[in-house]
């Protein structure tokens, strides 16, 4: 994985070139031209990266699951999980140390492999912002990621930050608890749980480098960015650029990546500024109590929940009329995870780690949990801030059916909806809405729609986008017509052409071609001196996932994991240059290519000596008579010829006579000078 102390600044980066480049290929699976189920898929030189994968909330049973079958999951070598049923989560500083590994097990997320499941009903298991439950009522990027892995082909790693993991067993647990299925279709269990949870590991990952960055949304939320053979990809996931109560603002990465895949939910829209909507909500609480009335609140357990909580527990400090009405939150779930939130004060934004320094903000004086209506005394005004944010069922959707029909009563929307949800329905007023046991009931209670989504909105990502400058950026996560809008008006923002902005819907592949460089770069000694222009650098190359180093043989055990060594090869040959006596040469050399070369060479010209000399003794009398006259070292000369052209002979001028292919050459014994009308083979005979 990559460190983070780059210090490069922001730059753009060229556009891919020509198809002849390494193919990249981005695929959404969810999330393509709708909101839910986010889902991407990347492939790059053989590594493969899923990037997020979540239940669309409008959908039940296999119909909200993304598009599984385009994929083979067992290619899959990373699962980025962004955050855990709670959208993005915002942490402090967490880098890749602290990004933590699920491995060969049932895990929960935004990134999973629940490429079979069933239709289940939890009631409780809230998330924050656009994420609403697990199966039916789950929304956007988090999603039931526990559906027993090792059930499935996948055997990749799932990484996720502490802040995630902490959040992670309160919310399958949930889960569990509340779920009412039988036994025979859970998805998981207690055990299940425990088992993914001894899994969970701090890792690296061969080949595919990335870093996280703070996104912004809820806690624990990470922005990715990859880096694959210098090729970056930086995914979003749900992020928002404005500080509020208690998280900071996304983080603005340093490098500018090849592409950026950025959600569009939001499109054209803009933000009223928080300062006006805050007012608005208490607004619109303090007129509905002192009215008489009761005020419903249905929000997400993690993020927007404890958003909301600080407003209201300050609100109530600063009005002591208001001491007597109570406010509650009816959703054990947040109420556990409220120890997260305590635990990961420092991941938070500068007013909370002051403010905790005094006193601990998320113990509120004015606000009480409600753990079911049971335990709810339904007597005046009050407030209650309940799950899930849908109004599909669980305590929000009771107190909805109870208190829908008086119009003393009001109900405040205050996140992001989606489409097919109750609150989304409520939102136009309708004259009259279906309870949950089937009967209908007139819609008199105030509907206000007051956003607190922690999504970024047009003038946040115009910017975010102009600083950043990537070639090429990928909207996902927004509805089709918001989208093209917000593609059509990012356009005009970048009008130089240098630009693509694209939109895929689900199932349809972009592919773009980079040509990735090949550098190596010398280390250790062999970097201790810049060479000279010309100068040759001699060093052993060693290639390390996609990059190239080139270090001195003795370095080799400082900068890797590996040791050079020795290795003495031996070989016999037959050796026979008189019939009567059979002897054998035994070469002995240390390995290394050019002695490999010299070894072979040795080789072959003493098997062609053995082969040749009894051809040339018989076919050249005349070598007899000098050979009895002592001139041995001319035997030599002429078995080493005929080694090396074969046909060799004494011609009638006493000139060697050599003849390859057709072609004929003349050696003077006593010069040495050579005659052929063939140039290559006068050449040949010279040197030899």
């Amino acid at each position: 994985m990559a460190s983070t102390g780059q210090s490069q600044s922001l730059k753009r980066r060229d556009a891919p070139v020509t198809r002849g480049g390494d193919q990249l290929t981005l695929t959404p699976l969810g999330a393509g031209n709708e909101v839910g189920r986010s889902c991407v898929y990347m492939s790059f030189k053989g590594k493969t990266v899923l990037f997020d994968c979540g239940i669309h909330p409008a959908y039940s049973g296999m119909a909200a699951l993304p598009y599984f079958d385009e994929i083979d999951p067992s290619t899959i070598d990373v699962l980025l999980i962004t955050q855990i049923l709670s959208r993005d989560i915002s942490y402090d500083d967490v880098r890749l140390h602290e990004i933590l590994d699920v491995r060969d097990q049932p895990v929960q997320g935004r990134i999973c492999i629940c490429f079979r499941i069933r239709e289940h009903s939890p009631q409780k298991l809230d998330i924050q912002d656009k994420v609403d439950k697990i199966g039916k009522n789950l929304k956007n990027r988090s999603c039931d990621l526990l559906h027993r892995v090792n059930d499935t082909t996948f055997r990749g790693r799932v990484f996720m930050t502490h802040a995630t993991k902490a959040i992670y067993k309160l919310l399958l647990a949930d889960y569990v608890k509340v779920s009412k299925v039988s036994v025979e279709d859970m998805l998981f269990d207690e055990k299940d749980i425990n088992h993914s949870m001894d899994k969970i590991e701090t890792v690296d990952v061969n080949g595919i480098k990335f870093w996280c960055y703070t996104a912004g949304h809820v806690l624990g939320a990470a922005m990715f960015m990859v880096d694959i053979a210098g090729v970056r990809v930086l995914y979003t996931g749900d992020y928002s650029r404005e500080e509020d109560r208690h998280l900071r603002a996304a983080e603005m990465p340093q490098f500018s990546p090849d592409i950026c895949i950025i959600e569009s939910t939001y499109g054209v829209q803009l933000h009223q500024p928080r300062h006006l909507r805050e007012k608005r909500f208490t607004d619109v609480i303090h007129s509905t109590i002192s009215q008489g009335g009761r005020v419903l609140i249905p929000a997400f357990a993690l993020g927007r929940a404890q958003e909301l909580l600080l407003i209201l527990d300050e609100y109530w400090s600063n009005h002591p009329e208001l001491h007597n009405i109570p406010i509650y939150y009816a959703s054990p779930l947040a109420k556990r995870c409220m120890t997260v939130y305590q635990t990961y004060i420092l991941s938070m934004n500068e007013r909370i780690r002051n403010q905790f320094a005094n006193s601990n903000p998320f113990k509120f004086k004015h606000i009480s949990p409600l753990n079911s209506i049971d335990d709810f005394i339904d007597v005046g005004p009050s407030v209650v801030m309940a799950s899930p944010s849908g109004l599909q069922s669980g305590l929000s959707r009771q107190l909805f059916d109870m208190w829908c029909s008086d119009k003393k009563n009001a109900c405040v929307i205050p996140g992001y909806v989606v489409e097919g949800t109750l609150a989304k329905t409520i939102i136009n007023e309708p004259k009259e809405v279906q309870l949950m046991n089937g009967l209908t009931a007139p819609l008199h209670m105030q509907v206000h729609y007051i956003s607190f989504s922690a999504h970024a909105d047009y003038a946040q990502t115009s910017t975010f986008l102009k600083e950043l400058m990537p070639p090429n950026i990928i909207l996902v996560h927004g509805e089709a017509n918001e989208m093209g809008r917000l593609k059509q008006k990012l356009i005009t923002e970048f009008a130089d052409g240098n630009t693509k902005i694209i939109t895929p819907k689900n199932c349809q592949s972009v592919e773009m071609y980079f040509n990735s460089e090949k550098m190596a770069k010398t280390i250790g000694k062999l970097a201790e001196r810049t060479p000279d222009v010309g100068e040759t650098v001699n060093g052993i190359l060693v290639k390390k996932g996609f990059t190239y180093q080139i270090m001195a043989p003795e370095d080799l055990h400082v900068f890797s994991q590996l040791s050079t060594g020795n290795i003495t090869q031996r070989i016999t040959i037959p050796f026979s240059v008189k019939q009567e006596s059979d002897r054998h040469i035994s070469l002995h050399w240390t390995a290394d290519p050019i002695s490999d070369m010299v070894s072979d060479s040795v080789v072959a010209l003493v098997l062609n000596i053995s082969r040749e000399v009894p051809k040339v003794i018989v076919e050249a009398e005349d070598l007899k008579s000098e050979e009895e006259n002592g001139k041995k070292a001319e035997k030599k000369i002429y078995a080493l010829l005929a080694s090396l052209f074969g046909d060799v002979k004494l011609g009638e001028n006493g000139k060697l006579v050599i003849s390859v292919d057709g072609n004929v050459a003349e050696l003077d014994k006593q010069s040495g000078d050579v005659e052929s009308e063939n140039e290559g083979l006068k050449e040949r005979c010279s040197s030899a």
